[in-house]
């Protein structure tokens, strides 16, 4: 009697440390997956899989916004955060111009990215649209915008994009560009546009 009793001691010990060792080992590959991921991959995953508002700060502003997209080297929001006075507007944002992003509280980069790790997922044209390319797709469409820079905030349409820059044509928000409205053009280096708010 005292041996069955020693014999199922032993046995449940066992199963207690293998099921540790396995919990373990499952935090390690999970850690070691998570470690391959980079930050636009979390960005990826953040407008695939989670419909959760975020908040992303730049070095210039704060903004409560839902991922939309992920392009090759930007990232498209909307604002949700009614107490803004911008409402619902849509920024592109550069993802080198992020310096964070704040999930909400349950949520973890771990969880968001684990789908997107298990999955290898074909590569989509937006993948490899890069940040000049959505420019130069607002200037063709004339549409008027807030460039955030390091120091400024330069507002008109665009009108120029070049391979690492771009014009803006000032004028006031609600007047169509026209020649007699624009009150000066701003030329502005791509590496120093920290967001563009799209109206």
């Amino acid at each position: 009697m005292r041996w069955n009793n020693l014999f199922d001691d032993l046995l449940a010990q066992l199963d207690r440390e293998l099921a540790a060792e396995q919990a373990d080992e499952q935090r390690d590959t999970a850690r070691a997956a998570v470690a391959t991921v980079s930050h636009r991959r979390v960005l990826v995953a953040l407008a695939t899989d989670c419909r959760e508002a975020v908040v992303m700060r730049t070095r210039a502003r704060r903004l409560t916004v839902r991922v939309d997209s992920v392009g090759a080297d930007w990232v498209a929001v909307t604002e949700t955060d009614p107490a803004t006075s911008a409402g619902s507007a849509t920024h592109v944002i550069p993802i080198q111009a992020i310096t964070a992003v704040e999930l909400v509280s349950g949520v973890s980069v771990a969880s968001v990215t684990s789908r997107d790790v298990k999955e290898k997922k074909a590569p989509r044209l937006i993948d490899r649209v890069a940040f000049d390319v959505v420019l130069r797709d607002l200037a063709r469409r004339r549409r008027w915008v807030e460039l955030t820079t390091h120091d400024n905030v330069v507002a008109g349409t665009l009108d120029t994009v070049g391979r690492d820059w771009c014009e803006v044509a000032r004028h006031p928000r609600h007047v169509a560009r026209r020649q007699s409205a624009i009150t000066g053009t701003v030329l502005v280096p791509l590496s120093a546009v920290l967001g563009v708010r799209v109206d």
